[in-house]
């Protein structure tokens, strides 16, 4: 095949069969290269037609792409959209702007496109920004064969949009907010109002996960079920005859509705600790909308009930007796969670008192009443801790059992989030697995003093669900380090385990005595002890004792026994410690 010596460049640069297929498509007069201007029928009443190539003009856009794009009745054939993409990028919007006029050509272009795969050049239609680098040679190509395949059809939608569609109004304005609606008004557009036969209102929220929407031929409209304490971004449209004959939206305007009283709950309403320790007070604040602003908080506290409240922040020296603070914990469709968190260092006497999180908003304003105790009683299992009893009583499934074991479940959290621990879909169970390892001891405070989501908080101290999305769960990947440190910090303050189980006693009949090692720091030895062997139940009787040692008695003769003994304070009791068997003798005649 020859080219003329013009074309050779070109005919390089996109290869012959791409340019024997524009310059038969040329030929064929239809809208190629011999194919110019519009038919007769896209001629419309000139009072509709605005001046494109002025505008163009006006908006600094160079002679060349003025000639060859502003004209809406000679759009450029297959060879000039080469040179326009080429030497017009900086003045595709401009460009656009002026094309479009105002008015939404976008469903006429896209109903009739057709040829290319990204149709990048329709911004074209609603006189948007294009979205592509033109110095970027595949994005270049893909411009290209847009314009190539659909520049007359475009053209042809922008003279029958002139026709047709409406101007936008004006001088949208809110009239009134309230928390769940806003009163709306507009004028009707400058010139052509005729065309008008409604309106479209969409009110869109600023983080774009809502949107509504109204119709009205009016010229004003009440927009009701927006969420409350809300920002949202409000357009109309001008629509004609049909859908498709429209307005571009009108000048944005936002609006925030207004908002609620904040709802307040305590995490735990009533705490215990004791002397010496940390302990995090917390309550959860519940927003309603989805504008993001921080409540006040301030923490009092009063000893006796004829007192009033004082501010925590005015007693002794905050940074190193107390720590207040509030996050956002959790962002849900309609409303917002944040937790605010009280922390008292090394607990004293004067710290047990009833407090109060008192939280304002510029809507209103809520408190919450929490009791710290001090702890005096230990807390004595029923029976030792045994985490494939506990799983299998939570019917775990199957191939995740393998993971409770034994008397003890040291979570490997990182684990639990490894791919081949999700193949087994034991990721559904997690929240079952935490609740037999954590038992009686709870790091809910401590996750809450280190932020922890809402989401995550299970992995504390169980009382919710964990997420079963891949996208959810993961969220809490980067709090497994915290939950660890409270995990850590939890169990450095529970005595270690008894160890070095003896029998002491000659004399087996009934009675036993044992004794076992003393561990620093326990306050109670639990003695837990049962018949094992064909035929027993499984169930554990138990006597506690101050001492390493217990007797235990009115044991029945020649049966088979196992007993193991957990240390334990106010922070918690230990695992468990070895078994130790023995048998009772029978009595001798």
């Amino acid at each position: 095949m020859t080219t003329p010596s013009g074309l050779w460049p070109l005919y390089r640069s996109i290869g012959p069969i791409i340019f024997w297929l524009l310059l038969t498509r040329g030929s064929t007069g239809t809208f190629g290269v011999n194919g110019r201007g519009l038919t007769d029928s896209s001629k419309g009443s000139q009072g509709c037609i605005p001046d494109t190539t002025k505008c163009c003009q006006s908006k600094g856009v160079s002679q060349l792409c003025v000639r060859k794009l502003c004209d809406y009745r000679r759009p450029p054939n297959e060879f000039e959209v080469f040179e326009v993409a080429s030497e017009c990028p900086h003045s595709l919007t401009a460009i656009a702007s002026c094309l479009a006029d105002q008015r939404d050509h976008m469903p006429c272009c896209s109903r009739r496109a057709k040829g290319a795969d990204d149709l990048l050049c329709l911004h074209l239609c609603n006189g948007s920004k294009t979205t592509v680098d033109l110095n970027r040679w595949e994005e270049y190509k893909a411009y290209v064969a847009c314009l190539s395949f659909n520049i007359q059809p475009m053209y042809q939608c922008f003279a029958e949009g002139y026709r047709k569609s409406p101007y936008p109004p004006v001088n949208l304005t809110a009239v009134s907010v309230g928390q769940r609606s806003a009163h709306l008004q507009w004028k009707p557009p400058l010139a052509l109002s005729s065309l008008v036969k409604k309106y479209r209102v969409q009110c869109r929220s600023s983080d774009m996960l809502f949107l509504k929407e109204g119709h009205t031929s009016s010229t004003f409209l009440l927009i009701d079920d927006l969420l409350p304490n809300t920002k949202y971004a409000i357009t109309v449209t001008a629509e004609g005859e049909d859908f498709t004959a429209r307005s571009l939206p009108s000048d944005e305007i936002t609006i925030v509705t207004k908002g609620l009283t904040p709802e307040v709950e305590a995490y735990q309403e009533e705490m215990e600790t004791a002397d010496g320790f940390t302990q995090t007070l917390a309550c959860r604040i519940k927003v309603h909308g989805r504008r993001q602003s921080v409540p006040s908080v301030q923490w009092v506290r009063r000893w006796t009930k004829g007192e009033n409240f004082h501010p925590i922040a005015s007693q002794g020296d905050l940074s190193k007796s107390y720590s207040a603070d509030i996050f956002l914990s959790s962002v849900e469709a309609t409303w917002l969670l944040y937790t605010t968190t009280l922390t008292i260092y090394s607990v004293r006497a004067t710290d047990y008192a009833l407090y109060k999180c008192q939280v304002r908003t510029e809507d209103g304003e809520d408190t919450k009443e929490i009791r710290l105790r001090p702890l005096h009683t230990i807390h004595i299992p029923r029976s030792p801790p045994n985490i494939t009893k506990c799983c299998l009583k939570e019917q775990l499934e199957g191939a995740c059992l393998a993971t409770c074991k034994g008397s003890s479940l040291d979570l490997d959290f990182a684990g639990l989030f490894l791919a081949d621990f999700q193949v087994h879909k034991c990721s559904n169970e997690l929240s079952k697995m935490v609740h037999c390892s954590l038992g009686a001891i709870s790091y809910g405070p401590c996750c809450l003093r280190r932020k922890v989501p809402q989401v995550c908080m299970a992995l504390c101290d169980g009382t919710l669900k964990l997420p079963t999305a891949a996208d959810s769960y993961a969220s809490c990947l980067p709090y497994l380090s915290s939950v660890m440190e409270c995990h850590m910090e939890s169990r450095a303050l529970i005595p270690s385990p008894p160890d070095n189980l003896r029998l002491v006693t000659s004399n087996q009949v009934s009675t036993v005595i044992i004794e076992w090692s003393e561990v620093v720091d326990a306050k109670l030895y639990i003695v837990y002890y049962r018949i094992v062997g064909e035929g027993a139940r499984d169930e554990w009787e138990r006597k506690t004792s101050t001492a390493n040692v217990i007797v235990l008695n009115r044991l029945p003769q020649q049966t088979r026994f196992e007993v193991v003994v957990l240390a334990a304070s106010l922070a918690g009791s230990s695992e468990p410690s070895r078994s130790l068997f023995f048998s009772t003798m029978p009595r001798s005649n």
